[in-house]
């Protein structure tokens, strides 16, 4: 059986040796297709992060050690994150990235200096840079044959 994109691009090889009437429909058919699957694989990636985030959430309220399930917590902060969007989500992950950072020139007697001279790493292009790749590494993944 063949794979979806591959058949893709099967298809869009042989789109020079059409005429031009031909051409419009064949196009519009594969861009739709394209359209389909990047949606299903988009899907498949937000279930996996989904799960993920949901796993952590259960392992840090220590459900593995008999305590209650925070299912209602849990949903919250989802809904929590989804409303206030991407770049609050940033944010807060840049104050922990600051944080982590502060405190390492702290115990490396750096700190003070690091304040003086406005030694301080900007995260945000650095995150949104990480972010990036790592969305482009999840959708040429799943287009691979």
């Amino acid at each position: 059986m063949i794979k979806p994109f591959k058949a893709i691009l099967n298809a869009k090889k042989i789109l020079p040796t059409l005429r031009q009437e031909q051409k419009k429909p064949m196009v519009e058919l594969i861009q739709s297709f394209e359209s389909m699957l990047e949606q299903k694989y988009f899907t498949k990636s937000t279930e996996v992060l989904i799960l993920a985030s949901i796993e952590k959430s259960l392992l840090d309220s220590g459900v593995y050690e008999g305590k209650e399930i925070p299912l209602p917590q849990i949903y919250e902060k989802f809904k929590t994150d989804i409303k206030y969007g991407p770049d609050f989500k940033m944010a807060e992950i840049i104050a922990v990235l600051k944080s982590h950072e502060q405190s390492i020139k702290l115990k490396n007697g750096t700190f003070e200096k690091s304040c003086v001279n406005k030694d301080f790493t900007d995260f945000e292009p650095l995150l949104k840079k990480t972010l990036s790749e790592f969305k482009m590494s999840l959708y040429w993944e799943e287009q691979q044959p």
